[in-house]
């Protein structure tokens, strides 16, 4: 595979795959055509689950799967179901909801007057919404038309200074499938007396891509402060799952702009080397208007600290530091279409460790949603700004 030397602030080289530097030059998957994979028989599952209870292990599970169905680069295995050893006991939903909202506090923190204060900490809150994914091999339950996952949380936020603490109440998250086909999810956290929105309208796809899985991220998240009119649009970096290395990692380019403020960040997310090296390292640079000479360096890795450099004074600090107990306390109001209901039946025993036919399963679910004839309940397009939004919202 050909290699390509790239080098770090730290004037240091790095070997790092081509494939991940092309990677960064991220399409859009609607215009793409991918060889999908088709849902499973009995027969196939029969044979995984022999295959399963045979000892084998999830990567050789993986690789004969690979052999027998003949999956070439590039094809979508999205709806394809994996054993119930390959699932977690919770709903892609857990990853949007409890991620937006567990540092909430960073952007409530950030509502100030100060542009270049205010857009470091949109830097920092994308950071630490970012899932640490301990198994490459392992992914939640991918979600059904109408489901949901909704709350009231509570953050407690702690003065710098005199350590006291305040408790704001008010802050809301709101997760939907809008089409479960595309993989499309709504999902929104907010605080209106604070005027405060993060949106993220997000589709996904699971793409074998041969040493790794790829998940490509189609969606912009948009933050939104009322009190400065100001939206800030923040592009996404894909998922790759390195199933053969046994770690999840974030590759490519992104961007933080503002709808009204000339400075911006570019980040870079880079892939771990092949040899040595760390996982989850971040590369970025603040930027004003057209000039290409950065304000500041960032540099570190979103699972652990992040420095910034100013680029006049050269004098460095601590930017970010992953909290290790989180602060938000979640306050459950629960749906009738809540992801822990819906999947109630198939949670359970995957918390448990037991073995399922999680295909059979899910036609029960899908078949009791066709009855209740679940549609979209939770969101509404808002058609001034093309994104879908809580309808409470319009309240």
């Amino acid at each position: 595979m050909t290699k390509t030397k790239k080098l770090n602030n730290n004037n240091k080289q790095e070997i790092i795959n081509k494939e991940e530097i092309e990677d960064r030059n991220r399409a859009d998957f609607k215009a793409t055509t991918f060889n999908e994979l088709s849902p499973p028989t009995d027969l196939e599952i029969e044979n995984l689950e022999k295959l399963e209870n045979s000892g084998a292990s999830r990567l050789q599970i993986v690789l004969s799967f690979i052999k027998k169905k003949g999956v070439c680069i590039g094809t979508d295995i999205t709806h394809f179901e994996f054993p119930s050893s390959f699932l977690l006991p919770h709903s892609t939903h857990e990853y949007y909801s409890d991620n937006l909202a567990r540092e909430f506090d960073i952007l409530l923190k950030s509502n100030i007057d100060n542009e270049i204060e205010r857009l470091l900490g949109v830097f920092n809150y994308c950071m630490s919404i970012k899932p640490v994914i301990e198994d490459s091999t392992r992914s939640p339950l991918r979600s059904v038309n109408g489901e949901t996952k909704s709350s009231n949380f509570h953050i407690t936020i702690i003065d710098e200074k005199d350590k006291s603490e305040k408790i704001i109440k008010d802050n809301y998250y709101m997760v939907e499938t809008l089409d479960e086909e595309s993989a499309f999810i709504g999902s929104c956290v907010y605080n209106k007396r604070e005027g405060i929105k993060v949106h993220f309208n997000t589709q996904s796809r699971t793409i074998f891509n041969g040493t790794n899985i790829k998940l490509p991220i189609i969606g912009n998240m948009i933050i939104r402060f009322e009190k400065f009119n100001e939206e800030y649009t923040i592009t996404n970096p894909t998922l790759y799952g390195r199933y053969l290395r046994g770690f999840v990692e974030y590759c490519g380019e992104t961007t933080i702009t503002s709808n009204n403020s000339k400075y911006y960040i570019k980040k870079t997310n880079h892939a771990k080397p092949l040899i040595g090296g760390n996982v989850n390292m971040v590369e970025a640079k603040l930027l004003y208007g057209d000039d290409p000479n950065p304000l500041f360096k960032i540099y570190g890795a979103w699972s652990n600290e992040i420095e910034i450099t100013n680029c006049k004074t050269k004098e460095s600090k601590l930017l970010y530091k992953r909290p290790s107990n989180y602060l938000t306390k979640i306050i459950p109001e629960i749906l009738p279409t809540d992801s822990s209901i819906v999947w109630k039946d198939i949670i359970a025993p995957i918390s448990k460790g037991e073995k399922i036919n999680v295909s059979k399963e899910k036609s029960k679910i899908l078949l009791h949603q066709k009855k209740l004839n679940w549609k979209i309940s939770q969101f509404h397009l808002n058609q001034d700004n093309n994104i879908w939004e809580p309808i409470i919202y319009k309240d």
